[in-house]
């Protein structure tokens, strides 16, 4: 269970597994390909969503995007399990807050704290 405002990395793959999580999940979701419709009734927020997704467009990797998870100030990451990315590493272990075998969430703001 997370706070109703907490904010999450969805790993911001467009039309993926993930593209309705804020809805679905009815948390705050750091920025998503869906967002981008917004600018049709704020022509400003296009700039902001301009950004935001060249970043997500710019890490592939759940390093990677844990890493920026960090550097956005997010609560949470939350992705696929990716071959590579070990959730049972030392480091990564004790902030996973779930998981399954399809996908994982860890909990940023502890993980990054120690960083």
């Amino acid at each position: 269970d997370t706070d109703p405002n907490a904010t999450f990395l969805v790993n911001g793959e467009i039309n993926g597994v993930f593209n309705q999580f804020q809805m679905f999940a009815r948390r705050i979701v750091w920025m998503d390909n869906r967002r981008g419709a917004s600018a049709m009734w704020d022509p400003r927020f296009y700039a902001f969503w301009i950004q935001r997704i060249g970043k997500l467009s710019a890490i592939h990797t759940p390093a990677e995007r844990l890493a920026f998870s960090c550097q956005a100030g997010t609560d949470f990451y939350t992705d696929h399990v990716a071959p590579g990315f070990s959730l049972d590493a030392p480091a990564v272990r004790p902030f996973v807050a779930f998981r399954d075998p399809g996908y994982f969430v860890i909990d940023t703001k502890r993980y990054c704290a120690g960083r």
